[in-house]
């Protein structure tokens, strides 16, 4: 094994930040879309799909660096 902390112990402090602002973007995202703002929808739903599955393998490889 390496000598690196667990990914979990890397990353968790920022998934609380990430969550805000990732909440913050869906909302804005959902608002442009009602209105009419399509491109900017697009985008910011693409950046959550993004940060979505950025946890997602955060998430993944935390539970890997359990075992």
């Amino acid at each position: 094994m390496t000598d690196r902390p667990p990914f979990s112990e890397i990353f968790g402090p920022l998934n609380g930040i990430r969550i805000v602002l990732v909440a913050a973007a869906f909302v804005a995202a959902v608002v442009s879309a009602f209105t009419g703002r399509w491109l900017v929808a697009s985008i910011l739903f693409a950046g959550v799909v993004g940060h979505l599955l950025g946890w997602l393998f955060l998430y993944r490889k935390a539970m890997e660096d359990r075992r």
